[in-house]
């Protein structure tokens, strides 16, 4: 974990290359509007490329959580329209209506709710995301880890958002090892790890890329897709991180993906 000195260092730098990010006193109290993140071009304190707000945005992945959310924001807004509780047919005008917006027949005048809900969006870590970040890290994987000094290299980073609710992770160091793979269980199974691995193997076009797996981890399978050869089997490896009730194996794999 950083001490205090290196985090207050690693905030200044980042706030030196990106001034427009630093909250005033007011929005470090009230917070900032969602729509400011939206339109934040970001400096990489390392290479000093201007990034752009998003990597990717994606709107056609739903995962049944998703679909429960959508739905029942949907219901509450067509309750809050007067929406008649049965259609003449016996069926919820409610159902008839989202079948409408998915371009089925009804005869329900009123118009459909929206196709899709939010996006989800891929993007570069910022000072903004860090406590959600190492909240998913920690949970996922043991306690105390800290992300912050990935801020400084924020090329070499992917933070996946569901609105303002960070799903899913992925960091490698510039030298091409990846230090953290994560996507929340909840948002598993519509592709959200694999295009986090595509990303960051893309971030060093010209290196081999490197990292540690516990051997149980059914993210192994994902890398071997990806091309990842085991070239070590390390006993022990995670012993003084992972806790003693994880699922997770403390023996790992050094795992290479050779360019």
């Amino acid at each position: 974990m950083q001490s205090r000195d290196e985090c207050r260092k690693i905030h200044e730098e980042f706030y030196f290359m990106n001034p427009d990010a630093r909250p005033t006193f007011q929005e470090s109290i009230l917070g900032r509007d969602s729509s400011y993140y939206e339109t934040l071009v970001i400096c990489s304190p390392y290479t000093e490329r201007k990034l752009k707000p998003f990597i990717r945005r994606d709107t056609k992945s739903m995962t049944p959580k998703m679909k429960l959310i959508w739905e029942l924001k949907q219901y509450h807004e067509y309750k809050a329209r007067g929406g008649k509780k049965k259609s003449s047919e016996g069926r919820s005008s409610f159902f008839m209506e989202l079948n409408k917006g998915r371009g089925r027949n009804s005869r329900n005048s009123e118009p459909p709710p929206p196709a899709r809900p939010p996006s989800i969006d891929y993007c570069y870590l910022n000072l903004s995301h860090l406590h959600q970040v190492n909240t998913l890290l920690r949970k996922i994987f043991w306690p105390g880890i800290d992300v912050s000094s990935h801020v400084l290299t924020p090329e070499h980073t992917v933070v996946v958002l569901y609105r303002r609710l960070v799903i899913g992770c992925g960091f490698i160091t510039p030298d091409g090892y990846i230090t953290y793979v994560a996507v929340d269980p909840e948002w598993q199974g519509i592709g959200i790890g694999t295009f986090i691995l595509y990303h960051l193997i893309q971030t060093c076009p010209d290196k081999d890329i490197t990292l540690h797996a516990s051997v149980n981890n059914p993210s192994v399978f994902l890398y071997n897709k990806f091309g990842f050869k085991p070239e070590e089997y390390i006993i022990g490896f995670y012993q003084k991180y992972l806790p003693k009730n994880s699922d997770l194996d403390t023996t790992a794999f050094l795992l290479r993906l050779r360019r």
